[in-house]
């Protein structure tokens, strides 16, 4: 079997374990344990809470969110490498280099996308230059305006990407700055985003039959497996919403009822019935749209629709019909089911060969003030005692003006050399080398680079450790 996706699922036994189609159907697995990487953000929803997922297996001692992503990457890693040996002559895979792509959701913080690119690492995906951490939104933008030749783009556009998957809807904006030679972007508002994706439809499909068969003579869970199959692979994909939309299911086993519409082992569902289903998860996703164009404080031209439950045209639908009143156009991206990986792969070629960038993201929207933790002198009125230090240097007490710590960054000055620094004497009549210089931040699209810099030198990266 092929697929163009694999389930970001594990399954544990001992010291060993399986990963995405690994998993035999119907038995307990972990799932969505990335999103444990960055637990600053609490991306439950109630759908969450009332709809957990039956499979789900139990929190164990050993699963850190650290170990289950970093071993799910290992398998998927040494999957890679084993299906390149079959398509590849062994000379040119052993002198072809190889670098992974990462990507990481919009919303997610510093630390979470440090933790990432350390279990990419563990798994054995390279380290440095050679392993690349993207945010999924703006991997799906890059893709998306790429095969967009039908959309009549000018600059100051403002478009808003809604990459509606499985188990999570993400969402960013951003602003048309140039269009020759590339299309030039920078994020109108910040990234967003929520777990209400299609999975939970499957979830409430499976608590419509138990509550509608339950009761009845003949019921057995062994039942479900066929119409859920059915309900992931057509009717989910297939519903429009449109009146008079009847779907069939078998249900062996259950005697004929005419008020449950059962007849020889098959049960008609009716559309009201399945937009029924459909509506508090579609309630929860166009809540999200809504609020990412008022973000913007900008007329938005298009919301951009990506991911597998992004190709629902009742998703589809349902959102042109909230977003008219911005004057908003909906519009379902081509391959909208793989633009993550294909943005991601079009920007990891664009950084080792530019004639491969078609969009570039030129500037992004600030997800924190950010500032730099200073020293002052200690003031009786304004500071307290207990943490006032003495400084040998100034002879007097000195106090750290506190801000909320985000990364704190340590950096080798023996790089500088010593005929660079200036000599000064300090209140101890001590001599004392002292250093001016800047810490220089660059953001990329989901990690952060900080460099030393004295005197206009530049002296390489510093090591940064978030807390």
């Amino acid at each position: 079997m092929t697929s163009e996706k694999v389930p970001t699922e594990l399954q544990y036994d001992g010291d060993n374990y399986k990963w995405g189609f690994q998993i035999p159907d119907g038995e307990q697995r972990f799932q969505w344990f990335k999103l444990g990487l960055d637990p600053s953000h609490d991306r439950g929803t109630e759908l969450q809470r009332r709809y957990p997922d039956p499979l789900a297996a139990p929190q164990g001692y050993n699963t850190t969110p650290e170990k289950m992503t970093s071993d799910y990457l290992t398998g998927l890693r040494a999957h890679v490498e084993s299906v390149l040996q079959t398509k590849l002559p062994q000379g040119a895979l052993l002198s072809t280099a190889i670098e992974y792509i990462i990507t990481v959701p919009a919303v997610w913080t510093e630390a979470a996308q440090d933790k990432t690119r350390a279990c990419a690492e563990k798994a054995g995906m390279g380290a440095g230059s050679a392993l690349h951490i993207i945010s999924e939104p703006e991997a799906a933008i890059i893709h998306a305006l790429s095969v967009m030749d039908h959309l009549d783009i000018q600059v100051g556009d403002t478009f808003v990407l809604c990459d509606a998957g499985g188990g999570t809807v993400d969402l960013i904006s951003y602003t048309i700055e140039s269009i020759q030679p590339n299309l030039r972007i920078t994020e109108a508002s910040p990234g967003s985003g929520s777990l209400c994706g299609g999975s939970f439809l499957n979830r409430r499909f499976q608590k419509f039959l138990e509550d509608k068969l339950g009761n009845e003579e003949g019921w057995d869970t062994d039942i479900l497996e066929e119409p859920m199959r059915l309900f992931e692979e057509r009717i989910k994909r297939r519903f429009t919403g449109t009146f008079g939309e009847d779907f069939i299911i078998p249900v062996a086993g259950i005697a004929d009822n005419a008020v449950l519409k059962i007849k020889r082992g098959k049960m008609t569902i009716s559309g009201v019935e399945i937009r029924k289903i459909f509506e508090p998860v579609l309630k929860e996703v166009l809540n999200l749209v809504v609020n990412q164009i008022k973000a913007t404080k900008k007329k938005t031209k298009a919301v951009l629709l990506v991911g597998g439950f992004g190709g629902n045209a009742y998703l589809r639908d349902s959102m042109h019909q909230e977003v008219k009143a911005y004057n908003t156009q909906v519009v379902q991206v081509e391959n909208g089911w793989t633009s993550v990986v294909r943005g991601a792969l079009m920007k990891g070629l664009a950084s080792t060969t530019p004639s491969f960038a078609t969009v570039r993201v030129s500037g992004r929207s600030a997800r924190n003030h950010y500032g730099i933790r200073n020293e002052v002198d200690y003031d009786s009125k304004e500071h307290k005692a207990s943490e006032r230090k003495w400084s040998a240097f100034k002879g007097a007490f000195r106090i750290h003006a506190y801000v909320n710590m985000l990364v704190e960054v340590t950096a080798d000055l023996s790089k500088i050399p010593t005929h660079r620094l200036t000599k000064t004497i300090g209140a101890d009549g001590e001599m004392y080398y002292e250093l001016e210089y800047q810490i220089e931040v660059t953001y990329y699209s989901a990690c952060t680079k900080f460099e030393l810099i004295h005197s206009g030198v530049n002296y390489g990266p510093v090591t940064a450790e978030y807390v």
